[in-house]
């Protein structure tokens, strides 16, 4: 299998959304953007966390971080016209947009799956993981709709929504190379 594709994926805190995107690009052979995206608008590695970035707080209370933003949107730009590769958040399916070899992917899975994951990976007790998901959830909610102006999560933004806990990631991952397969068919029989 060749891909064309830019393939970006959006997900749900927990959902592992970032694990399958790794897994995509390593079995393609694709480079991987995520954390380096800041890495390359920021030109720092000093840094936590993106959602901390994404916000300033000034006397006006709390306001997106749109310069940041911009930046992020060019780097997401100039990462897919160097070819095909795999983009894991950023609002990176609406940067995208207008180009016809992008494949948008949700990812998501059942709360208790996702409350299970959290638990392991950073060693939370179920009251401090399910606030965990609560918070970076809204705030991915906050940054995807206030700069796309969509819904996130709304399944008509992507062209697969799939649910991790429920497929599982090797499933997951068979998926999109099987809907990328069909995509490239559909192109060979336009031609």
């Amino acid at each position: 299998m060749k891909n064309d594709f830019i393939i970006t994926i959006s997900r749900t805190y927990g959902s592992g959304g970032k694990n399958l995107g790794k897994l995509l690009a390593a079995e393609l052979n694709l480079p991987f953007y995520d954390r380096e995206l800041l890495e390359l608008v920021s030109h720092t590695e000093d840094y936590t966390d993106d959602e901390e970035l994404s916000y300033i707080v000034d006397d006006g209370g709390v306001r997106p971080n749109m310069e940041l933003f911009k930046k992020q949107s060019q780097a997401i730009i100039e990462a897919a016209a160097k070819g095909p590769c795999v983009i894991v958040g950023r609002c990176a399916d609406f940067v995208l947009r207008d180009r016809p070899d992008v494949l948008n992917v949700f990812v998501t899975a059942d709360p208790r799956a996702r409350l299970r994951r959290i638990m392991r990976l950073y060693s939370m007790n179920p009251p401090e993981a399910k606030e965990a998901i609560r918070c970076k959830d809204k705030t991915r909610r906050t940054y995807y709709e206030f700069h796309t102006g969509r819904h996130w999560q709304e399944a008509a933004n992507f062209h697969l929504c799939l649910n991790s806990s429920a497929a599982g990631f090797r499933a997951c991952v068979d998926i999109v190379r099987r809907y990328l397969d069909g995509m490239m068919d559909e192109d060979r029989e336009n031609i």
